[in-house]
């Protein structure tokens, strides 16, 4: 089952664990260009498996969409970034001298060097013996890269993540969830240029329903346009720009409060409501929104507009508007490179209250 985060964003544990691990869509050595000691990508490559699965082809843009946003998202983390001169020779022989940096961990991923086993509890991940000793503080950059991935969706992280060096195991000691495919790709079998002749499904040569052939034939127009989603994900914090030209605002007993062009509201009464950014997934949603704001019945002494707090790449904003009310403004999929947009967009949303 494809896990929705509340961010709106698909989970990037689910990402991980299904999609790339099982190297089901990710990116091929050719895929990934260097510059300027930092990695990109101009591509995807997806698995001829994937055409019986279902679930993913029913939603296939939007999953791959969160799979070049999850790699642009590790990348942008400067924590996740080694110089060659931290490496020994194997790992450094390895990256060709180029910069660790969060593309090369993903990479790592697909190609087996490094395999995480996700828990609440626990999470383990699993490295290869040269790249734990060939890297100064290679185990704080992997714990590092393990939270990086719950924090793309704003997910809790486990309470534990243990680094181990990874040996091979066999099929019993593997988890349920892990899916290992022995099978070899055909050279250049992918989705491009797909004939409708070869839509089947390689099980019982059944034909795939019309949602999938669907799903299927706009993966060209896919492919044309994933130059503009990758733009899209270098530029992600144009989502935090905020106008208000359609002069609407929310009156409340406590206060009045203009509401940003495109957001939704539902007001239950004098002193409470919610608007929200809509998530083009599921719009009428707003605990899926990247941007909320509420207007409660306080229950503590209230926050200070001007300390924001940033925790798990969601930015926590309260305000207290009168002796019972606090306005609350939730900001999802912020780093450190999108802070500041952030916050000038929950300043500017604030510079629009006017208290009664």
């Amino acid at each position: 089952m494809i896990s929705y985060a509340a961010n709106g964003r698909i989970s990037g544990v689910w990402i991980v664990r299904r999609l790339l691990s099982q190297k089901l869509i990710f990116p091929k050595e050719e895929d990934i260009s260097y510059e300027n000691g930092r990695h990109s990508l101009k591509g995807l490559q997806f698995s001829p498996e994937i055409r019986g699965d279902h679930e993913i082809m029913s939603d296939f843009r939007r999953i791959a969409h969160n799979v070049l946003y999850l790699y642009f998202f590790v990348e942008e983390q400067s924590y996740l970034k080694a110089l060659p001169s931290r490496m020994g020779e194997p790992l450094k022989t390895k990256l060709k001298g180029e910069n660790l940096t969060g593309i090369t961990l993903l990479g790592m991923l697909t190609e087996g060097t490094l395999r995480i086993f996700f828990d609440d509890d626990e999470t383990v991940l699993y490295a290869d013996r040269d790249f734990l000793y060939s890297l100064s503080g290679s185990q704080e950059i992997l714990r590092d890269f393990v939270r990086t991935i719950y924090m793309y969706a704003g997910e809790s992280g486990p309470d534990r993540i243990l680094i181990r060096e990874k040996a091979e195991v066999s099929t019993e000691q593997l988890s349920d969830d892990l899916f290992i495919s022995y099978g070899q790709e055909e050279p250049g079998d992918s989705f491009y240029g797909l004939k409708e002749e070869e839509q089947v499904l390689t099980q019982g040569e059944l034909k795939l329903d019309k949602n999938v052939a669907s799903t299927l034939s706009a993966l060209q127009k896919m492919m044309q346009d994933i130059d503009e989603a990758s733009r899209d994900a270098r530029d992600d914090s144009a989502k935090y720009d905020l106008s208000f030209t359609e002069d609407r605002r929310i009156d409340c007993r406590a206060c009045s409060v203009s509401v940003p062009d495109g957001f939704r509201f539902v007001q239950k009464d004098d002193e409470d409501f919610v608007m929200w950014l809509p998530n083009p997934g599921n719009p009428e949603e707003w605990e899926a929104s990247l941007f909320t704001v509420r207007l409660q019945k306080k229950t503590g002494a209230g926050g200070d507009a001007n300390s924001p707090v940033l925790l798990n790449g969601v930015l926590f904003l309260e305000k207290t508007v009168s002796e019972a009310s606090v306005l609350s403004l939730r900001i999802a999929g912020v780093d450190k490179n999108s802070e500041e947009a952030a916050k000038n967009a929950a300043a500017e949303l604030l510079s629009k209250v006017i208290l009664r």
